[in-house]
């Protein structure tokens, strides 16, 4: 999925540049707060974040195929690449190589895939 970051405040300032597109690496769906969470790359030390999706205008919804539904202990939902399943992001943010390598590969293949459909977004 690809996203425009449209926030009109400072919340984020730093974070993210306003207008630009974003490639969503993950999408939370929290059913206790009615929220909707995505994560995508920021800005800041390139850094995967979690942000509202309300922030963002979608500007393309395609999901590759390999992308899988988790449904969480708690009752929210996400949709993520197979390669992120399980305790992934607690293996990235605590800078283990391996889940790093992990990670950048899958965002090229992202780019990859996203600059194959019809409008070549980057």
């Amino acid at each position: 999925m690809i996203v425009q970051f449209i926030a009109r405040n400072n919340q984020y300032n730093g974070w993210l540049i306003k207008d630009k597109l974003y490639i969503v690496l993950d999408i939370y769906f929290n059913f206790y707060n009615k929220k909707i969470e995505i994560v995508v790359k920021s800005e800041d030390n390139h850094t995967p974040c979690v942000f509202d999706l309300s922030d963002f205008e979608i500007i393309n919804s395609d999901l590759p195929q390999n992308w899988n539904f988790i449904l969480h202990n708690n009752g929210s939902v996400s949709l993520r690449p197979k390669e992120f399943l399980n305790e992934f992001w607690d293996g990235f943010h605590d800078g283990n190589p391996e889940y790093e390598k992990i990670f950048w590969d899958v965002y090229r293949k992202l780019e990859e895939f996203y600059s194959t459909k019809r409008n070549n977004y980057w």
